[in-house]
C-alpha cells in the first residue's frame, strides 16, 4: 500500500518529504521525487551548497532551499499522514 500511496501523491507533487518532528521540520531521511527539471535543479543546488560549505548538512540545504522557495515551480509536500503512521518517526 505504501508504493501506491506515494505514486498517487506524486501525481500532484514533484517531491515528497518526511517530517522530522511534530513541528513539520523538513526531513531528508526519506523522500520520493519525480525525475524532472525542478528536482534536478534542487539536487544540483544542494550539491553546490555542500561544495561551498563542506560542514553543512544536506537536510539544512534542503530546508533552506524549500523554505525560501528557491526552486521555481517545484511542487513539494510532506508524505501522506497515513504513510507516516505506518512508519512513525521516533
Amino acid at each position: 500500500p505504501s508504493k501506491e500511496l506515494i505514486l498517487k501523491s506524486l501525481e500532484h507533487s514533484d517531491l515528497l518529504l518526511d517530517r522530522n518532528d511534530p513541528k513539520n521540520i523538513i526531513g531528508s531521511g526519506f523522500l520520493a521525487c519525480r525525475a524532472n527539471k525542478q528536482t534536478l535543479q534542487l539536487c544540483e543546488m544542494i550539491k553546490y551548497m555542500i561544495d561551498e560549505q563542506p560542514d553543512i548538512e544536506n537536510q539544512d540545504c534542503l530546508h533552506q532551499l524549500l523554505s525560501k522557495n528557491k526552486i521555481a515551480k517545484l511542487r513539494w509536500e510532506y508524505l501522506p499522514q497515513s504513510l507516516e503512521q505506518q512508519n512513525p518517526v521516533a
